[in-house]
């Protein structure tokens, strides 16, 4: 995957052992791959707080109705945006 000159500057990595050094080649000068869950939170937060995250948000269920979500994740046509169980 070619980034271009720029490259990227934060990767979220799951898989360091597998893509490091795949991840290091894409990284613009001062770019960082993140490994620890809390740092990967941190980001996150800062992201969406600055803009720069903009998660897309599809359906909402209740709690009580996790097996309809379950239902409709399987059986749907793949819906633009994450769905969320409300606690």
């Amino acid at each position: 995957k070619s980034v271009g000159d720029k490259g990227v500057d934060v990767i979220i990595e799951m898989l360091a052992n597998v893509n490091l050094n795949n991840d290091l080649k894409l990284l613009s000068r001062g770019g960082r791959v993140i490994e620890e869950f809390q740092q990967f939170a941190g980001i996150l937060q800062a992201g969406m707080e600055k803009g720069w995250v903009k998660p897309v948000i599809g359906s909402e269920y209740p709690l009580e109705k996790a097996v309809q979500a379950h239902e409709d994740i399987i059986h749907g046509s793949g819906k633009t945006g994450k769905m969320i169980l409300l606690l």
